[in-house]
């Protein structure tokens, strides 16, 4: 998850490479950085809570998200990560909701 909110741009295909399906989040990524002035993306901060492994393969986690300078807080996250070819990756819909906060979606 934090190699995921690394900032910068030149972390985005560390990011995506972390996602179960990274179907339209570097489009997402791009427009965000096009149009987010403030950089919002690029100051979302991590705190993780509870871990729940739901089967072998599967895992809900708690989370919040704090945005920088503006103080935006987002409390009680719940996010999704499953293992594929012995990687933990952070589901798509995770990370997409975030993007959310910031002004852009990842598409459906």
């Amino acid at each position: 998850m934090r190699t995921i909110y690394a900032a910068g741009d030149a972390a985005d295909p560390g990011r995506i490479d972390l996602l179960d399906d990274p179907s339209g989040v570097q489009f997402a990524l791009d427009h965000v950085r096009e149009f987010d002035t403030d950089m919002r993306l690029d100051k979302m901060q991590l705190e993780f809570g509870d871990l729940v492994f739901l089967t072998d393969v599967e895992a809900s986690f708690l989370y919040t998200v704090t945005i920088g300078d503006h103080g935006e807080i987002y409390y009680f996250q719940f996010g999704r990560a499953r293992l594929i070819d012995g990687r933990w990756k952070v589901t798509r819909a995770t990370y997409c909701q975030d993007i959310a906060h910031v002004g852009w979606n990842c598409g459906p």
